[in-house]
């Protein structure tokens, strides 16, 4: 005899079968979202979905490089300074600086890494912008004053989408910011020169990663630093000098300039050709575990993760 109430519990499992695969699905979207806002976001300058669906996929130099990557001498681990790795999350601990002797070149990422600034994000530098604008004669729409941090954040955004160019340029970001306002290019320009006035006072060096550099000299190794950033790279080199980063003859490769950037493995085959140096005498460190660590790892740089939050301290 046939139980009606088995049955019914029997025809119900499909059903409570698939709201489940859907709560898991859910989980598994909202831990995808986490991660996206943590490593793309705007203040981190390398929203580029496309080197993560190219690094997920397992692509190879060439294919990260646009085909313009050359693999000679490839190294497929990521080397630590001291030994080699062990395991994938070797490549993610801080070290101590003592670069293999095949090193010909050191390059250090620039923002968080060699500089930080004194905001906990680097859009805080745009609500310290907004402070300096309330205060100064300029006769800016009420409107922008009063949203200014967000519009400042939308500005890029809507700049990076209607570019051509991987990266885009501080001048082009007020361009956006300004337009639908009718602000002439006066306007325009004297935004640009307070924002960089503002990052001009909140940066300071790293010390640690300062010791790393004079290090990597007294060894006699070649000093580069690699940065991802809108800002102009005459800014940057001026914040590196004025920190006792950059010396007279050092490399210095700044995705505004080049238009192309450390994310998608084209900034560092930019230093690769400028240098003619082969990846595997590269030693690169820097805080973004994407443009950082995984990027140049697959173009077979020696890549190390650094993290201020290990116990490295900014003066």
């Amino acid at each position: 005899m046939l139980d009606f109430d088995a049955l019914v519990v029997m025809a119900k499992r499909p059903a409570r079968l698939q709201r489940l695969r859907e709560l898991a699905l859910g989980l598994l979207l909202l831990a995808a979202v986490a991660w996206l806002k943590r490593y793309f976001s705007v203040g981190s300058r390398i929203a580029d979905l496309g080197t993560l669906a190219l690094l997920v996929g397992g692509a190879s130099a060439s294919e990260i490089s646009g085909g313009e990557a050359s693999t000679s001498g490839r190294n497929h681990s990521a080397i630590m300074p001291r030994r080699p790795c062990t395991s994938r999350e070797d490549a993610f601990r801080t070290p101590e600086f003592n670069p293999d002797p095949t090193i010909q070149l050191c390059s250090f990422d620039v923002f968080d890494t060699t500089l930080t600034r004194v905001t906990a994000e680097p859009t805080g530098v745009f609500h310290l912008l907004q402070r300096r604008l309330a205060r100064a004669s300029l006769p800016l729409p009420e409107a922008l004053l009063d949203g200014f941090p967000k519009l400042r954040v939308d500005a890029e955004c809507q700049a990076r989408t209607e570019s051509k160019h991987q990266e885009v340029t501080l001048a082009e970001i007020y361009r956006v910011l300004a337009a639908p306002f009718q602000l002439g290019a006066d306007f325009e320009n004297e935004l640009t020169r307070l924002e960089l006035e503002e990052e001009r006072q909140s940066i300071r060096p790293v010390a640690r990663v300062l010791q790393w550099i004079s290090r990597a000299r007294e060894l006699g190794r070649r000093v580069a630093f690699v940065s991802d950033i809108y800002l102009p790279v005459e800014f940057i080199r001026e914040m590196l000098v004025r920190e006792s980063a950059f010396q007279e003859g050092d490399g210095l490769y700044v995705s505004s300039e080049h238009r192309v950037m450390k994310a998608t493995g084209r900034l560092f085959q930019q230093m690769l050709n400028t240098e003619r140096c082969a990846p595997n005498a590269v030693w690169h460190i820097g805080d973004n575990l994407l443009s950082d660590v995984e990027v140049p790892y697959r173009l077979g740089i020696q890549a190390v993760h650094f993290s201020l939050a290990a116990g490295s301290s900014a003066k």
